[in-house]
């Protein structure tokens, strides 16, 4: 009774990440508006997660193995991710206790919803989805197909293409600043750095797809880059940038194939952002544009020239001729041998420099210097509401600074350093400073550096995997090795929130990611 309990189990937190990654990100609120979209995929959420954790008590209870649930809290031997998240935690529950707001505490701001309560939600969902969830391939292309739709009413509705609706209710203003159905421009680029890396992985990985799915695998990769370049938030280039970068190290290591993979894969992003550049111009967006206005047949909502500069630009170009020439030095065996990975590696640092340089030049011209110039407006206005943070943060008591002012209460003492209406820092390492304070802060950057280890440790462990020496016999039909997905898809989603902040899309889905890592991790020792 109790294994067919566990199996049940298993197959509900399995449907968990199935809807949280495939029915959760396409539903939108049926009352339509800017703010809607928030409050309504919050709730969503909340419902399934609720439903999922009274699930596994009912079993427990029916059961009588209450103290399989207790041993959630516990962990599995073999991963820090599990101490490390059970202090945070803690840390979370103490500054509620010393919080005077507690009814923001516990729910978190309107809008946002990052109280308390949801950092219980995070946890459970990585602690759940650690002990019952492995990835396999069928979830794996789950979660693709349909980040695939999301990608493409993105693109679409950059061009006012709207197949469903979503954006009739919404301004002018708030147009440029919605996407999809996921919502808010950054919620849309926070979801796009955390799947990106499993089609990535979908597409360089040498486990037997068949030619139809690794064409499906180059469509996702084109509409990713082709939605990178629509969306509008610069944040984005960083953390897709960063999961690039990992991979790329990754195929390096794993062999002439991943390599050669890898090559395509750049091949195709910087084709797709180059074609996307030229609809760009067709639709008079471009950063210089002969047709006429009526000449034209597509019309583009107004973004930032960075992007249009990015897309229309030398970038392209550099990443396809640095596709190109990986393609070529891996496609052989023998060229490959002989040219040796010290070639490759040196041509991998001679792109990354002289693109850092073309990009670092980009920006500088198209953004106004908003990132090389320290002061109030440095990063869109960040740098005035970094500023004004610190300083709420320097006159707060010693216990607040160590402790926090509670999740969700940010507001609450910013208020009284600026007129804006802030929820947050926009910057979810320093937000988690404040609220949590920096111990609670040092825990909860904690929970993703233990994850980072328990990525890089897997990846080494990958080749002995395989040939048993890491629990198995052999590798399981269907099956995924999450490693490189976990690193790429944390370092990515690090970056991004470095410029934004923690939000009931992105930080769910990253927390079942690292938790299906930790299930292979944790199985494998």
């Amino acid at each position: 009774m109790v294994k067919d309990s566990r199996d049940n189990l298993q197959r509900a937190a399995y449907y968990y990440v199935a809807l949280l990654f495939s029915f959760y990100p396409l539903i939108f609120s049926p009352i339509q508006g800017y703010y809607a979209m928030g409050n309504f995929k919050f709730r969503a959420w909340a419902v399934m997660t609720a439903v999922l954790v009274g699930y596994l008590l009912v079993c427990a209870v029916k059961t009588g193995s209450v103290n399989s649930v207790a041993k959630l809290f516990v962990g599995k031997s073999g991963s820090r991710l599990y101490a490390v998240s059970g202090v945070f935690l803690i840390l979370a529950t103490i500054s509620f206790i010393l919080t005077p707001y507690k009814l923001v505490a516990l729910v978190g701001m309107p809008g946002w919803f990052t109280g308390l309560l949801f950092q219980y939600g995070l946890i459970l969902v990585l602690f759940i989805v650690g002990a019952y969830v492995r990835m396999d391939r069928r979830l794996m292309w789950i979660i693709m197909g349909s980040a695939m739709v999301v990608f493409a009413l993105g693109i679409l509705h950059r061009f006012y293409i709207d197949p469903i609706g979503i954006m009739r209710s919404l301004s002018p203003e708030e147009y440029v600043r919605f996407l999809s159905t996921i919502g808010q421009a950054t919620w849309y680029s926070s979801y796009l750095c955390v799947v990106f890396p499993v089609g990535l992985y979908g597409f360089v990985t040498e486990a037997g797809p068949s030619i139809a799915e690794r064409i499906c695998a180059g469509a996702f990769l084109t509409l990713s880059a082709g939605t990178l370049v629509t969306q509008n938030s610069d944040s984005a280039y960083l953390g897709i940038g960063v999961a690039v970068l990992a991979f790329l190290i990754w195929a390096v290591c794993k062999g002439r194939k991943y390599l050669m993979r890898m090559g395509v894969a750049i091949v195709i992003m910087a084709a797709a952002v180059a074609l996307m550049g030229v609809v760009e111009r067709l639709a008079g967006a471009g950063v210089s544009s002969s047709l006429d206005d009526t000449a034209r047949w597509l019309s583009m909502v107004p973004i930032d020239e960075l992007s249009l500069r990015i897309a229309q630009g030398i970038l392209p170009v550099l990443g396809i001729c640095f596709g190109v020439v990986i393609v070529l030095l891996t496609w052989n065996e023998k060229v490959y041998g002989r040219v040796g990975r010290s070639l490759v590696v040196a041509g991998m640092v001679a792109f990354v420099a002289g693109a850092g340089y073309a990009l670092a030049r980009v920006i500088a011209g198209a953004a106004k210097d908003v990132y090389f110039v320290a002061g109030r407006d440095w990063g869109n206005g960040r740098g005035l509401i970094w500023l004004r943070t610190m300083e709420m943060f320097r006159d707060l008591p010693v216990v607040n600074k160590l402790f926090g002012v509670g999740h969700g209460c940010f507001n609450e003492y910013i208020s009284g350093y600026t007129d804006l209406v802030l929820g947050n820092a926009h910057n979810e390492w320093l937000t988690m400073m404040v609220e949590v304070g920096i111990v609670g802060g040092v825990a909860y950057m904690g929970v993703f550096v233990a994850a980072v280890v328990m990525a890089v440790r897997m990846i080494r462990c990958e080749s002995r995997y395989v040939l048993g020496a890491c629990g198995e016999s052999e590798t399981r039909a269907g099956s995924v090795h999450v490693g490189i997905i976990v690193l790429a898809a944390v370092l990515a989603y690090v970056v991004h929130n470095f410029f934004n902040y923690q939000q009931c899309i992105a930080a769910p889905m990253i927390m079942a990611i690292m938790g299906m890592g930790l299930n292979e991790y944790c199985s494998s020792k």
